[in-house]
């Protein structure tokens, strides 16, 4: 036991991904002769001979068509040993996989007794409601308290269970499909099938939910295996040694709603992942306004209303209205948030997941019903359920928020004043909330399982030792993987993916996610799509993120070939030319951006910088001129200006416009940078210096102080153009520096 740790079983898996078997082979001897307690060392004997064997039979040169097949089924079987090793390992050291091992101790686990109390349990419910109301709820308490047993050891028994065969998987695929049982205990199991999957890999598993996907007639549980689908596939090379699986994908993805779903399934996990960025937002930003102007007041006897001040409506008049105005905005920015998709109730219900109820795993990832027995003393306190069915059915937080909600609540219900507890049954209780059916969609079943599952992962007291999907991931290899970035996956190599992985990787440009997307740049695996433009254009794109300004302006040059007049690519073109300084290309490009938008003011301002910089002055000043006419208040384009007069040797106007810049409040140090050129051109040495000094002033406030040389040497030709020599550089240097 002490000789094995988990690097030793990963090492394993990865010699297998290598598809170097021998080496896994003796690899996994060793650690089941250390360790026999792990797994059966006769699985490993019987695949150790079959490899002997057909060693054997190439030594003394047989030729075998079948030898590639038997390799590769080998090669899956020691998989699946492994994996099982791993589970094994796993259920003695992992906190989670221990507790649940004891859960589901000598759980039957025979198909026809798990079938026969699933549905059992629909037709004990149907036949308790026909009973008088006392004898109906005593039944159903016990049959739902006694279930919920029931349920919680085959939660906890499946997402542990070793590698599937295809028995277990038709066994699962066709109970979850089924009208017979009830779709709760369909949602939990396929939530323990996806958490056992994310963990250790099993393509019996992965296989079961995308068949419960495809077959699935109730939309709650398609969209639940969709994510454990998406969630639960292989990391690195393992892909590789179950080639049927690209197969059953590409079926999948070839059907255009699957394509679609997928796609939105992706961008909600990214909002997902905002989560806490969201959450500092809200409390930084949005909480304050709203406690600011609320006018309730928490003390030890509770939450009471506080008394207004009869002399604020004299010495304030609207001061009222402004509160009113400024919390309005608030939730109204909180309300945009959500729509958008962010996760705005995370921070607040993060911190009421330590009630007993959380305590077993299956809670986190269980749908959210009045009957669940954790919830019988809360259901007494609230005024038998009234506030949970309305909590149920209008409330806009996810199961798990659900429960902490109603738990929580139940605790202080006595606290709150009488007014506020008969509010909170009514149905405008949560504020605003969607019509049902908008809460009965795929996207909107989606965003709140995905919640759930958020929470999980970050908040489960034992999830030390678990794979969290929403987290990067790193092999001794150095290979980084988030199994929540899909998209980026082998298996989602795929042709049929092609216009969804672009429209995702324009989603990843606007997130600012560029490690995210040179990810899903690679996940084409070669296959360029030479006819559309949109591959290149994200490519340059995150080229000139990375500073690749070269290999930038080729992707932009592909993509312009195809589509000459694409604005995305000529915009980015025409930045990544700029900076690298090719200003014949950029001026170009930018004549091209102004012909096709003669009105656009910073397409315009651009060209005539490109202008200056290819010495084509006298065509810059007057485009500079007109536009300066027409935007007399935009300091940007006075900026432009000035410069231009210092390059056509008129420094005495130019220092007018400096003048005008420096009077205003937003000058920047820039400024001072070029008024103090503009003094040393017309000889005024002591105002000049004064002006580098600001420069270095202001440069250092912000945190970065420049060597006054390098400045200069970066503008040079300007310099040497007005008969300045190394010498009085240098004094000018030594001036501001004294």
């Amino acid at each position: 036991m002490m000789n094995t740790n988990r690097d030793s079983l990963c090492n394993v898996i990865e010699l297998i991904q290598q598809h170097e078997l021998g080496k896994a082979i003796k690899a996994l001897y060793k650690i089941l002769t250390e360790s026999p307690h792990l797994g059966n060392i006769d699985e490993l004997q019987n695949i150790r001979e079959a490899y002997s064997l057909m060693i054997d039979f190439m030594k003394r040169g047989y030729k075998d068509d079948k030898r590639e097949e038997l390799y590769l089924s080998l090669l899956q079987k020691l998989f699946y040993l492994t994996s099982n090793v791993e589970n094994s390992w796993n259920t003695m050291n992992i906190a989670s996989y221990v507790e649940a091992k004891s859960i589901a101790k000598d759980m039957n686990m025979s198909f026809d007794f798990i079938k026969n109390i699933l549905e059992s349990f629909v037709t004990d419910i149907t036949m308790a409601s026909l009973e008088n109301d006392e004898t109906r709820n005593q039944k159903t308490k016990k049959l739902y308290s006694r279930h919920n047993d029931f349920v919680n050891r085959l939660f906890n028994a499946i997402w542990i269970s070793n590698q599937w065969s295809d028995n277990e998987r038709n066994f699962y695929t066709e109970l979850l499909v089924s009208p017979t049982i009830d779709v709760n205990d369909a949602l939990l199991i396929i939530s323990a099938i996806s958490i056992g999957a994310i963990n250790i890999f099993d393509k019996n598993k992965l296989l079961t939910l995308i068949e419960v996907y495809q077959r699935g007639t109730d939309e709650r549980i398609r969209q639940r295996a969709l994510v454990g689908l998406a969630f639960s596939q292989p990391d690195g090379d393992t892909a590789n040694i179950f080639p049927e699986l690209t197969d059953t994908l590409e079926k999948l993805f070839a059907n255009k709603n699957t394509q679609r779903e997928l796609l939105e399934l992706q961008m909600q996990v990214f909002y997902c992942l905002n989560a806490e960025k969201d959450n500092s937002h809200i409390q930084k930003e949005i909480i304050p306004t709203l406690i600011k102007n609320n006018n309730l007041q928490i003390t030890h006897f509770g939450i009471i209303e506080k008394e207004e001040d009869p002399m604020q409506d004299i010495l304030h008049p609207d001061k009222a209205d402004k509160a009113m105005e400024d919390v309005e905005k608030s939730i109204q920015q909180m309300m945009d948030m959500q729509k958008a998709g962010s996760d705005i109730y995370f921070g607040g219900f993060s911190q009421m997941k330590r009630f007993p109820f959380f305590y077993p795993m299956s809670n986190w990832l269980c749908p959210f019903y009045t009957e669940h027995p954790d919830l019988q003393s809360a259901n007494a306190r609230l005024e038998d359920s009234k506030f949970l069915n309305t909590l149920f059915k209008n409330g806009p937080f996810c199961d798990s928020d659900k429960y902490s909600f109603a738990l929580a609540l139940s605790s202080v219900i006595d606290k709150i004043p009488a007014n506020v507890r008969e509010m909170m049954s009514s149905s405008e209780s949560f504020g605003p909330s969607l019509p049902v059916g908008d809460m009965q969609t795929p996207a909107y079943i989606r965003r709140i399982y995905l919640q759930d599952l958020y929470r999980f992962y970050k908040l489960y007291h034992k999830r030390t030792g678990l794979i969290n999907p929403f987290e990067n991931t790193f092999t001794s290899m150095e290979f980084r993987s988030i199994k929540a970035f899909f998209f980026a996956s082998t298996l989602f190599r795929s042709d049929f993916l092609t216009e969804s992985k672009l429209s995702l990787g324009r989603f990843l440009m606007k997130q600012q996610r560029w490690s995210e997307v040179n990810d899903l740049l690679l996940s084409f695996n070669g296959n360029i799509p030479d006819t559309n433009a949109e591959y290149y254009i994200l490519a340059a794109y995150a080229d000139l993120n990375d500073s690749l300004y070269g290999m930038s302006i080729e992707m932009f040059r592909k993509a312009l070939e195809i589509e000459p007049e694409n604005v995305m690519a000529l915009k980015g073109m025409a930045r990544a030319s700029l900076i690298e300084g090719d200003y014949d290309l950029a001026e170009k490009t930018y004549a091209t951006l102004v012909r096709l938008f003669p009105t656009n003011k910073n397409f315009v301002k651009n060209y005539a910088i490109t202008l200056l910089k290819s010495n084509r002055i006298t065509e810059a000043m007057e485009i500079l001129y007109k536009i300066d006419y027409e935007n007399p208040d935009d300091i940007s384009i006075k900026r432009i200006l000035a410069w231009g007069l210092l390059c056509q040797n008129k420094p005495e106007i130019a220092k007018k416009e400096y003048d005008k810049i420096l009077s205003l409040s937003d000058y920047k140090k820039e400024d001072c940078l070029n008024a103090g050129y503009c003094a040393w051109f017309l000889g005024d040495i002591m105002q000049a210096t004064e002006s580098f000094k600001s420069f270095i002033q202001m440069s250092s406030d912000e945190g970065n102080t420049p060597s006054l040389r390098t400045v200069f040497i970066e503008d040079c030709d300007i310099i040497y153009k007005y008969g300045i020599t190394d010498t009085d550089i240098q004094l000018v240097i030594d001036m501001v520096e004294e």
